[in-house]
């Protein structure tokens, strides 16, 4: 079940005020979630009440409409810009998420990378992996390969093309390998004669040793080696896994912020199809994502409206909000709902009074503080007793308050006032 939202009017005092708390105390105990509001800033004596019997100032609610804050977010997985292909497809494996925030050193969000972006690798041309290896880093192949650098070096000259040096007679004299990454077996003829030829770096299958003669001839043409943990067929297959995402990334990210009203969100996501959008701060920070079908399916705010009936003294867009009940004791004016709702309207002196009924036809007793707050709010709705819409049933009410609160009706209006 969603909250609820219960909330007096705006202006609000301390019968306002504590009918929400007081509601929301008892709906609570009811299993239903609510939560008290407030449409303003507190008066004096209601901070005084609230600071006497240890409550907190209700938060304050500014629209009725759903905010992105208010809505269950997908968990802010993210993945460095420096990582690679392989590593980011792990990670939303072990996430089971087909989306990740793409974050910088400060983790601010500068992309997005969704599982269709890194399956263009295996149906693209050879255009795409030329680009994609033309600048990796021999760290990174290595890692992705499961691999031993045997040799690194950073005057590295790579054209992003792959050559697959097969056993053959021939050796390698049929192939073309300058400034190309080569994949070659445990040859030490081979290995040599395409260094001699400018391959750019080095990649040997089944082997767990580099002749000392490679080695050298491999610093000499500024070659890096490395040993792979796999044999040529996937060797071949996840080279192409070893470049960082920023390869792979969209820069152009729809985003949204926290803040932001599901209603305005929801028009915006109309106009594409991404399947999920992330959610940022102030400081550009990920907090979560937000799916399209929220879009969809989204309600704004449900709440009870307490100490009035008018819209004009709600919260703004009180009309786009889904109210389910109205507690009151003043005129009916210009209220109205799509929908039946439960409104209890009473010639009596304060809204609190009608909470206070509400728990003992219940059957549920307020705790001791929480009645000490009730009855400082009927004496203040009340004028201590004195106003003319001061009923019987606010007195009786209020002395059995007093008597749960272990408080004086007189000496609580006396501090009050």
């Amino acid at each position: 079940m969603n909250t609820i939202y219960i909330t007096g009017h705006r202006h609000p005092d301390s019968d306002s005020i504590v009918a929400a708390i007081s509601y929301a105390y008892l709906k609570n105990q009811n299993q239903i979630p609510a939560v008290a509001c407030r449409l303003g800033p507190l008066n004096d004596e209601t901070a005084y009440l609230l600071n006497r019997f240890h409550f907190d100032e209700p938060p304050l609610l500014e629209d009725a409409r759903v905010r992105l804050y208010d809505l269950p977010l997908e968990r802010p997985y993210v993945v460095e810009q420096d990582a690679t292909i392989f590593e980011t497809l792990e990670k939303m494996r072990r996430c089971h998420q087909p989306f990740m925030a793409v974050v910088d050193s400060e983790q601010k969000v500068v992309g997005m990378i969704t599982t269709n972006d890194l399956g263009v690798i295996a149906l693209a041309d050879t255009a795409l992996g030329i680009d994609l290896l033309k600048d990796v880093k021999t760290k990174d192949v290595a890692k992705t390969l499961d691999g031993n650098l045997v040799f690194d070096d950073e005057q590295l000259h790579l054209n992003g093309k792959v050559s697959i040096v097969t056993l053959s007679r021939h050796k390698a004299d049929r192939y073309q390998v300058k400034d190309r990454i080569v994949i070659i077996g445990d040859d030490t003829a081979s290995q040599k004669q395409v260094l001699e030829q400018g391959a750019g770096m080095l990649i040997i299958v089944w082997s767990g040793h580099v002749d000392e003669e490679v080695l050298e001839l491999a610093a000499q043409k500024h070659c890096p080696i490395i040993i792979s943990g796999h044999g040529s067929m996937n060797t071949s297959r996840y080279l192409f896994f070893a470049p960082t995402i920023q390869k792979l990334m969209s820069g152009s990210v729809h985003m949204f912020h926290i803040d932001e009203f599901m209603e305005d969100a929801a028009k915006k996501m109309r106009k594409d199809r991404f399947r999920a959008y992330p959610v940022v701060n102030d400081q550009h920070r990920l907090v979560g994502y937000l799916l399209k079908d929220a879009g969809i399916d989204y309600e704004n705010k449900s709440m009870i409206l307490v100490d009035h009936n008018e819209f004009s003294q709600s919260v703004p867009n009180i009309e786009k909000a889904t109210i389910l009940e109205v507690v009151d004791h003043h005129r009916i004016n210009d209220f109205s709902t799509t929908r039946p709702i439960y409104f209890r309207n009473e010639i009596i002196g304060s809204t609190t009074s009608i909470i206070a009924s509400m728990f003992f036809e219940n059957s549920i007793e307020p705790p001791k503080a929480l009645a000490g707050l009730m009855l400082g709010a009927i004496i203040s709705d009340t004028m201590n007793f004195q106003s003319p819409t001061t009923t019987a049933k606010d007195i009786e009410l209020a002395e059995r308050l007093s008597q749960i609160a272990a408080v004086k009706t007189d000496d609580l209006a006396y501090d009050m006032y």
